[in-house]
């Protein structure tokens, strides 16, 4: 009987988990305030089986301009993070989370670099389906708390 309390909690323990895991990726994507929390964060993402880290590592792929001195590489971080969040999009284009990540790289980005087209479309489509959307509630507090910061 023992063994199937402790089964029973390991169990209960690793689903937990790998629920923690999407939170935990989503919360500290937010957190990242150093080129060491980047590189821990886009390797966390690697090592995570949500379907959506690869998703965040694409776009923390793109913060990484921030910390390289040629524009030359800047760009190659903007291209592949772009061409990744393009094709998770196309693929999920009803998703609140994938348009949010979206906009938020829009609304950080230099606009000469002409990736803000959609900003306001994407504004649109988050502020609409955020409440019906599935994602817990304190990460839709989190996003309604960044929306205010859009500069569209």
């Amino acid at each position: 009987m023992k063994y199937w309390i402790v089964f029973a909690l390991l169990f209960h323990w690793s689903v937990s988990e790998a629920a923690g895991t999407e939170m935990q990726i989503r919360f500290a994507f937010h957190r990242i305030a150093s080129e060491n929390d980047l590189n821990v964060f886009i390797s966390n993402c690697e090592s995570s089986d949500w379907n959506k880290a690869d998703l965040y590592k694409s776009v923390a792929t793109m913060r990484k301009a921030e910390y390289v001195l040629s524009p030359l590489k800047k760009f190659e971080y903007f291209k592949l993070g772009k061409e990744a969040i393009e094709a998770f999009l196309k693929a999920n284009p009803e998703d609140v989370e994938v348009r949010y990540l979206r906009l938020m790289v829009q609304n950080n980005l230099p606009k000469f670099l002409g990736y803000s087209s959609q900003m306001e479309e994407d504004r649109l489509f988050v502020t609409r389906n955020l409440e019906s959307s599935n994602l817990p509630l304190d990460f839709q507090s989190l996003i309604r708390q960044n929306m205010k910061t859009i500069k569209a």
